[in-house]
């Protein structure tokens, strides 16, 4: 019957999957017909997905990363761990945050942000920095926050999200965000962006 049918692929994919997870070690009888067909395809499709999302500079070509303040990659003794980690451990890949949920924006040079003043000092040498973590082949990337704009949602409200009564919305944390669908939010995080291209960074 058709609803038998449906319960042997339905088991066929369910073992599988299970082939899948447990690898090449797996105790689970090998899968034949349909399922076989399908779990191929997810494995080619993840593989391809995977290989596009690394840094195509990175040799051997793998992310073993670490997640860094602009305050922490900003400061000396920051610094200094850092470059510990760097020579001690596997890791070539360094992100910082260059802008937060709070809205401010830690590398100079971009207009907006000094212009409104949510630019704060943190890393003003951040493009010798970045030169130099390239030196040592270590792949650079810039984290920002992009609506999430407590600072910059209340310094030009225009560009927030507002509540039913016209004033800037808040979420239960008490934070303010751009609203998403107002393209100076757009302008204004894209500039950011585009700056830290040009202080170096790669991703």
């Amino acid at each position: 019957t058709i609803l038998n049918k449906l319960f042997c692929f339905a088991w066929m994919f369910i073992v599988g999957f299970a082939a899948l997870v447990n690898a090449e070690n797996s105790a689970v009888l090998p899968v034949t017909g349909p399922a076989t067909k399908l779990i191929n395809t997810i494995k080619q499709k993840t593989t391809e997905e995977i290989q596009l999302q690394q840094p195509v500079s990175l040799k051997p070509p793998f992310v073993r990363g670490i997640h860094l303040t602009s305050w922490m990659a900003g400061s000396k003794k920051g610094r200094a761990y850092i470059d510990t980690l760097l020579n001690e451990t596997e890791i070539n890949t360094v992100v910082i945050d260059i802008k937060e949920y709070l809205g401010e924006v830690y590398i100079p040079g971009a207009k907006q942000p000094e212009e409104y003043k949510t630019y704060v000092n943190a890393m003003p040498d951040c493009a010798e920095y970045i030169k130099n973590l390239k030196k040592r082949n270590i792949y650079t990337i810039a984290r920002i926050v992009v609506f999430k704009d407590d600072l910059l949602a209340k310094r030009k409200p225009e560009w927030a999200v507002l509540n039913s009564t016209g004033g800037v919305w808040q979420d239960r944390a008490g934070n303010s965000w751009l609203d998403p669908y107002n393209k100076n939010s757009w302008n204004y995080n894209i500039g950011i962006a585009k700056r830290a291209v040009e202080l170096g960074f790669q991703g």
